[in-house]
């Protein structure tokens, strides 16, 4: 079987997102044995190999889920925002990690071209202006997904500070960043955290309903990155601090008087 172009058909990825994502995945994993098979992931090194196309899977994943369409419209805007935006809002890795990320995603991207784009017919136009998009940004992607000048709204702010604002409504911006950086910080100040009496001031806003759910989500759904010092044992703290007393908070009147039936 010939790699094919992901398409949606006649599915509506708003009204059957299920249905989308299933589509996605057979296609992913059609798709995958080209690539393991490939000269460009042959050439690729050692550790950026580690990944077998997971990186790809996830720029894909995030394509279908935030933009949408079939594979042959992903332009440079939208691997820009995949890219620049998503990827580092979206997931924790170790460096060492989100090395590899664009290195892979060059090579699939380069099997893809000479696949599609090779015959009279170019069913993936925008290809090689993505390919370039992705080798201009390889050297700094680091920097680039750590936040490092990239014009992030929280770049540069302290960590209790970048908790306040990402827990007041008034500046929420509906994004996983706070998750994501509050367990950065836990895992790296663990030892010192576990020394105090009772939770930290920054902590407690996690016992928030709404901060439980957010979090529970995230760690289920995205997750962390188990190769960071101490992950798994921060995670375990936020969690055990942000459900201490969230049955006593369901059970409260004023939420049971909201609950159906």
């Amino acid at each position: 079987m010939a790699i094919k172009p992901f398409q949606l058909g006649n599915i509506d990825q708003s009204e059957d997102p299920d249905a989308a994502n299933d589509k996605l995945d057979q296609w992913l994993d059609a798709t995958r044995p080209f690539y393991l098979a490939s000269p460009e992931y042959q050439k690729l090194s050692k550790a950026n190999k580690k990944g077998e196309g997971s990186w790809f899977d996830m720029f894909m994943n995030l394509y279908l889920n935030y933009i949408g369409t079939d594979l042959k419209d992903l332009d440079v805007d939208a691997a820009e925002e995949l890219m620049l935006d998503l990827f580092p809002r979206k997931l924790i890795c170790s460096d060492t990690q989100a090395k590899t990320i664009v290195p892979e995603l060059i090579a699939y991207w380069q099997l893809l071209h000479r696949i599609l784009n090779g015959g009279k017919q170019r069913r993936l136009k925008h290809a090689e202006s993505v390919i370039t998009f992705l080798e201009s940004i390889r050297k700094d992607y680091l920097s680039i997904y750590k936040g490092d000048g990239n014009g992030h709204p929280f770049a540069g702010m302290d960590f209790n500070t970048l908790m306040q604002a990402s827990l007041n409504p008034a500046t929420h911006h509906d994004d996983d960043d706070w998750v994501a950086n509050l367990i950065a910080d836990a895992a790296h100040h663990l030892p010192d955290y576990k020394q105090k009496p009772s939770p930290l001031d920054h902590w407690l806003p996690l016992r928030e309903l709404s901060n439980v759910a957010e979090l529970l989500d995230y760690v289920c759904h995205i997750g962390f990155d188990p190769n960071l010092p101490n992950a798994e044992e921060a995670v375990f703290e936020l969690l055990n601090c942000a459900c201490q007393d969230v049955f006593m908070q369901i059970r409260r009147p004023s939420l049971q008087s909201h609950w159906p039936g």
